[in-house]
Order: structure tokens, then C-alpha cells, then sequence
């Protein structure tokens, strides 16, 4: 019997989708609706997101003004004590690092975008970095609201090519 993995992994996808649709941050809030799905294609990918923020031009308060997703690795038992331990963790995230950078040259080795990309930023002394949204150095819009529109777009065109790639493959 031949079994239909496509399936199966609709439903990896579908309980991705679930598992970040109940997570609540620290302030008592889930994850900002416009980036929930761009999550659940980095976490079924494997990569362990601490945080994220679909951004808000118009609320600096509340975040920045332009989407992001932060990627580390579960802080591992004795980091403190241990400088092995510190160097193994620091590793690890280099490692997603990595991954992740692939994905971005695979993405836009088939995509021109004129006006944001995303970029990776670093986010401490163990590696953990964010994937954000960024306007490409002297195109940056007049409008803040077109611009993180045009950021959010990306960052969900990304997610559209992470869900294709693990759909499709075997």
C-alpha cells in the first residue's frame, strides 16, 4: 500500500498552524495575526522562533514598524556554568543560521523584488538572529504604512515558498 504523504503532511502543516495559534507570549497576547502563517512555516521547517511582531508603522509603542521573527535554539541546561555549553549552543543557532540563509538565496534566486527583502540580524552573543523585513538600500518608500505592507508581503511570500518546498518534498 502506497501512502499518501501529501496528506500527511497537510496535516504536519495543519497542526503547525494550531500549535501557533495558541501561543501566548509573556504580556499575555498570541502571536500578531498577519505573521501567525509565516511562523508555522518556519517552526514546521524545524527552526525554534522565540518571538515575532507583524509590525506596526503606526503604533511605535507597541513594536517596531516592520515584521520580524526571531530564531533560537531552547537555551540549553548549565549555559551559565559551562563554556563548552555557551560554544555548543552558539553552534546550534549558527547552524539555523545557516539554514536559513540557504532558503533566502533559493527564494530570491527565482525572485526580483523592488522595493524590501528580508534580511537576518543578529540578536545576541549565542547566535540567535531575526529574519526581517528591511527596504532595499535607496528605495525606501515615502509611506510607512506602504513600505511595512510591501515588508509583510514579502516576509508572507517567503512563508508561501517555505510551505511549498515542504509540501513538495518527499
Amino acid at each position: 500500500m502506497v501512502e499518501d504523504l501529501g496528506s500527511e503532511k497537510d496535516v504536519v502543516w495543519a497542526k503547525a498552524e494550531e500549535e501557533v495559534n495558541n501561543i501566548i507570549d509573556g504580556l499575555g497576547l498570541g502571536i500578531d495575526n498577519n505573521i501567525k502563517g509565516v511562523v508555522a512555516s518556519f517552526r514546521v521547517h524545524g527552526f525554534p522562533t522565540t518571538g515575532s511582531c507583524e509590525g506596526h508603522p503606526d503604533d511605535k509603542e507597541h513594536g517596531n514598524d516592520y515584521p520580524w521573527i526571531e530564531i533560537c535554539a531552547d537555551e540549553p541546561d548549565g549555559w551559565r556554568e559551562s563554556e563548552v555549553v555557551q560554544n555548543q549552543w552558539r553552534a546550534e543557532n549558527l547552524r539555523q543560521r545557516s539554514r536559513v540563509e540557504e532558503l533566502l538565496v533559493e527564494f530570491y534566486g527565482s525572485r526580483s523584488t523592488s522595493n524590501s527583502k528580508l534580511i537576518l540580524i543578529n540578536k545576541g552573543i549565542y547566535g540567535a538572529f531575526r529574519i526581517q523585513g528591511s527596504s532595499i538600500e535607496g528605495k525606501s518608500l515615502e509611506d510607512p504604512e506602504e513600505q511595512h505592507k510591501r515588508q509583510l508581503d514579502e516576509m508572507n511570500a517567503f512563508s508561501d515558498f517555505l510551505k511549498e518546498k515542504f509540501l513538495s518534498e518527499s
